[in-house]
């Protein structure tokens, strides 16, 4: 159908049309889901959800679009401007004529590389490489407000734009705008949703869905099985079952397949919502994943035949969800905008974790263990928590048990056996009984349960009173009379020998490891190469026909034990030593399905992978951390368990943690490196290869990233200048490389990234030539030679180059001074400062006078800290740029002025990373800004205080202005600060004017020049 054609043709082909989509086009009914919303343990769980908002970089918090682009970099369209995310860092965008609208509504990354944004009120923006270009009314499309962007395919393969508005739909081909309406067979003139499906193009209005192939229409709407008539959002889900439609509207989600629409709202209420955002995802295993955003009932996503939820009860920051994109992690994780909340980033291969709010009744998880299908969790003072039936129950004291103190946890056959702090007890069949254990110690407290898990099997507990043993034929119990040198007992594990024989480790308090076999005990202490005497955990791990005993130690780290070799002692794994844990305090020592070992410490989880050769130098190890979904990173001693599925869980001050290892899809494959930005001689310009500069422009800036879709602060870069640097520089986490001075010659930039995973890209090259200037060019030089200057020559090139060599050494310098004096001095004094005042409020009885003393000792550290930090952030190279001055200033000016209600209106240069200032200027000017914000905030009883900071050609120019009470400049002496602040400046060779009258307020005035 050639809607370019006059009107009279356009309605008789509508007509043909319409009646061929009656009698041609399948019927269609609708029909209700019975699938059903999940009821699983591991959906009760929080999922990892990381934050974003303003603070981290985006214009505003109302998020009402995401994009991802082929590069990996994330798109977000805002009510005041868009942002790019390079896995990095935030840039903000704002539109062309941003006075008409900077309010983007949708973002497309076409095919091309360029990025469109759709405007409500200033039209459609196409960016690419830097340039921009506009269409609105003024050149073609039908109206400004727009509301979704959709890129097809033509006959001949050109792209083609089409741009649903609120007043109807365009389409941008070849270069010409065609504008269609209800008189072309839209059921309703306002768009809300586009989406490509073949050679279709489906259009959500206000009135249903009209479905487009070129030649006809057909319009679905509430009469044929759309749940509302509203069409927020669009999806197509393909798997090898089939292609399925999905369409959130006003009144819930649907789909659409062979011909059927089918409603959801039998399965949960919530599906019956206002769906305002649609999305569907992929997992590398091919996997479909649909999302629904609710306003006002947070989402629910559809894996498989189980509808799963999301709202603020559970992880995300409010209900209002408008907006979804892939992450493009093989997890199939997403993006997701909450209205006025940000966007946050749905990791899915991460942990869950469970806690007070998710239905425990404490946070300290000590233990957890699965019991006929249902998941038991032993708190510290809570007593026990069960998940039964797709609800939480809690038991205690009134129940039945000893103690709320529930510290381990074993399944007996179908048997619970619990052990407390005050006893042993048992649960089965829905009822608990206290066990009687040997009175001769007292009441015991019980550490740890070891059992075969079938019936009949004998208990072994570790406790307080030593290793308890009881069977059908009695008890016995094991003390330091015995032969152990602690009988404080925190690990019980049973080793069955290729002889028939049973060895017992008990790990205790302070004591060591201890064996007993033939019935007698051994000890292994530091004497006998354990790094501590202090042991948490001794867990059996076995390796094909390896058998090692891996020993969790307090503050050792972990010893391993070759069980066919005992006489070779132990081998010993230190977090500094071996760099597989992250800290030697390691509680408990597991291993999963697949053989892979987990190690729970104070600073995470480290999931340890064995090398094939069994040398510990090649095990490969990833930790865990809070960024991982870890409720927090320190683990407690007691909990580690494997349930039925394959998932691992562990227990944490925060509450316990599960990650869902059969489902994992690990990340072994590195993102795409790219060269974001080249500045050449102070100038941005395009990273293009091939570069041919001139000599006067030899000073370069390369800024590069790794778009990477997770835990993107342990990405790491390493360089190198070909031509120049003879090996690549160490990994670090700089997304930039500056050199001040690049000879003459052929040279070649190579960049290579590290993800969080030791996964590596690159290296991304880039040519370039820096031309010689004429007098060291061949005929210059042939000049020289017959003026006897060949010499001198020589010597330029000498000074040119120990030139470079020394820059480079001052801000190797100046880089290591920051970092000792931020990471050592600094340490201390904050030590000094916590140590302080611990002694006093240690409850010593101090008298007054030295409690002040001591509490003067903190104030005075953390004073010296606060400006020992001005001091680290003036000598540090990476700082030596007006956009890191502009930063700080914000950063005080906003903590000085906020708690007295003074607003602060700051105007600075966009691109002030362009701006190089010396470390003394950028000093100077830092502190003269200080002083005028401390002034107007201390003594000028003002509302508003307004900072203009510009460069000027060669001078850079600030502003201090705020509308207090002012003084009198001539009869006033200034006191020290105004003469300092003059001081400051005379040493940059700039100058410092005050204007100030009593009830007029006050303007400071600094200038100095950008090169002293």
């Amino acid at each position: 159908m050639d809607i370019r054609n006059t009107q009279e043709r356009l309605c008789v082909v509508l007509t043909i049309a319409l009646l061929a989509a009656v009698f041609l086009l399948p019927e269609t009914g609708e029909v209700k889901a019975e699938l059903r919303p999940s009821g699983a343990v591991i959906d009760q769980a929080r999922p990892s959800i990381k934050r974003f908002t303003s603070s981290d970089g985006l214009p505003v918090n109302s998020v009402m679009t995401i994009e991802r682009d082929e590069r990996g970099f994330v798109w977000f369209g805002t009510q005041d401007g868009a942002a790019v995310y390079d896995g990095s860092s935030f840039s903000v965008l704002n539109m062309p004529n941003r006075s008409a609208s900077n309010y983007v509504y949708d973002i497309l990354a076409a095919q091309d590389g360029s990025i469109w944004f759709g405007t409500n009120g200033g039209g459609v923006h196409r960016y690419k490489e830097g340039e921009w270009e506009t269409f609105n009314t003024g050149n073609g499309l039908g109206s400004n407000e727009i509301r979704a962007l959709l890129e097809t395919v033509g006959p001949d393969g050109e792209s083609v734009i089409w741009v649903g508005r609120r007043d109807g739909l365009s389409r941008l081909q070849k270069g010409k705008w065609d504008n269609f309406g209800v008189d072309e067979g839209l059921p309703d003139s306002r768009i809300r949703s586009l989406l490509s499906v073949g050679n279709e193009v489906w259009i959500g209005t206000y009135g249903g869905i009209a479905v487009w192939d070129g030649k006809r229409k057909k319009v679905y709407g509430e009469d044929d099985g759309l749940p509302g008539s509203t069409v927020f959002g669009l999806g197509l889900s393909e798997t090898s079952a089939g292609r399925t439609i999905w369409a959130g509207t006003d009144k819930g989600v649907a789909s659409y397949s062979e011909g059927t629409w089918t409603t959801y709202e039998g399965v949960d209420e919530r599906l019956a919502r206002s769906a305002r955002a649609l999305g569907v995802s992929g997992k590398a295993d091919g996997t479909k994943t649909v999302w629904a955003g609710f306003d006002g009932a947070g989402l629910a996503f559809l894996e498989g035949e189980e509808w799963r939820f999301l709202d603020k009860d559970n992880g995300l920051p409010n209900n209002l969800v408008y907006a979804f994109e892939e992450t493009g992690a093989p997890d199939g994780s997403v993006w997701i905008s909450n209205l006025t909340a940000g966007v946050s980033r749905f990791q899915r291969s991460d942990w869950r974790s469970i806690g007070v709010q998710e239905g425990l009744p404490n946070d300290i998880v000590f233990s957890v263990e699965e019991l006929a299908g249902d998941y038991f969790f032993g708190t510290y003072g809570g007593g026990l928590a069960v998940f039964k039936g797709g609800r939480w129950i809690t038991y205690d004291r009134d129940d039945g048990l000893p103690s709320n103190f529930i510290q381990a946890l074993e399944r007996v056959g179908e048997r619970l056996i619990i052990g407390t702090e005050e006893g042993l007890a048992e649960y089965s069949a829905g009822k608990f009984r206290k066990l009687e254990l040997p009175d001769s110690q007292g009441v015991f407290e019980i550490w740890d349960i070891e059992s075969s898990g079938s019936e009949g099997s004998p208990l072994l507990l570790g406790t307080s009173g030593g290793v308890v043993s009881i069977s059908d034929s009695g008890s016995r119990v094991f003390t330091n009379h015995d032969g152990l040198k602690d009988r404080r007992v925190r690990s019980i594990s049973r080793h069955l020998g290729k002889d028939g024989k049973v060895t017992l480790w008990a790990g205790t308090y302070t004591g060591g490891l201890a064996r007993f076999r033939d019935d007698d005990w051994t000890t292994f202490g530091e004497g006998e190469g354990l790094p501590s005497s202090r042991v948490y955990s001794a867990e059996l791990i076995r390796r094909g026909e390896t058998e090692q005993l891996w020993v969790g130690t307090g503050g050792g780290g972990i010893a391993v034990l070759d069980l066919k070799d005992e006489g070779a002692g132990f081998q010993v794994l230190t977090a500094e030593g071996s760099g597989l844990i992250p800290s030697d305090t390691v509680y408990q020592i597991f291993a999963d399905r697949t053989g892979r070992i987990y190690a729970t410490t104070n600073k995470g989880v480290a999931r340890i992978t064995p090398a094939e050769s069994g040398s510990f130098d090649e095990f490969r190890s990833y930790v865990f951390t809070t960024e991982d979904g870890l409720p927090d990173n320190e683990c407690v001693s007691g909990a580690s368990f494997l349930d039925s599925e394959g998932r691992v869980w562990i227990g944490t001050v925060a509450g316990a943690a599960v990650l869902d290892v059969a489902n994992e899809f690990l990340d072994d494959k590195a993102d795409p490196i790219y060269i974001r930005r080249v500045t050449v001689g102070g100038e941005e310009q395009g990273p293009t290869s091939g570069m041919e500069i001139t000599y006067d422009r030899n000073s370069l800036v390369f800024e590069y990233v790794m778009p990477t879709s997770f835990r993107e602060s342990a990405t790491e870069y390493r360089t190198q200048l070909v031509g120049l640097e003879d090996a690549p520089t160490e990994w670090s986490r700089d997304t930039r490389r500056e050199f001040t001075f690049v000879p003459s010659g052929d040279f070649e930039f190579r960049v290579w990234a590290r993800d969080s995973q030791r996964n590596i890209s690159g290296p991304v090259t880039m040519p370039f030539i820096v031309h010689p200037a004429w007098w060291q060019t061949w005929w210059a030089f042939v000049l020289y030679f017959f003026a006897t200057a060949a010499v001198v020559a020589l010597v330029a090139f000498l000074v040119y180059r120990n030139r470079y060599n020394r820059l480079l050494e001052i801000e190797r310098v100046r880089a290591r001074i920051a970092s000792d004096l931020h990471d050592d001095v600094g340490a201390s004094l904050s030590k000094i400062s916590i140590i302080s005042e611990m002694l006093a409020y240690d409850g010593q009885g101090r008298a007054e006078e030295e409690k002040d003393s001591l509490l003067k000792i903190a104030q005075t550290s953390r004073d010296v800290v606060g400006s020992m930090g001005d001091m680290v952030w003036s000598i540090n190279p990476s700082k030596d740029n007006l956009q890191e001055t502009v930063q700080r200033m914000r950063r005080f000016a906003s903590d000085v002025l906020s708690p007295r209600d003074i607003d602060l209106e700051f105007s600075a240069p966009e691109k002030g990373r362009l701006v190089k200032l010396n470390v003394d200027l950028r000093r100077q000017l830092y502190l003269v800004f200080k002083e005028a914000v401390n002034n107007a905030a201390k003594y000028s009883d003002c509302e508003k205080v307004s900072v203009d900071l510009n460069v000027r050609g060669s001078e850079i120019r600030l502003k201090v202005t705020d509308d207090g009470k002012g003084f009198d400049v001539s009869s006033s002496n200034g006191g020290n600060g105004l003469s300092n602040m003059k001081m400051r400046m005379e040493a940059v060779a700039g100058e410092l004017r005050v204007r100030s009258s009593e009830g007029d307020g006050t303007v400071i005035e600094a200038s100095a020049p950008l090169r002293q």
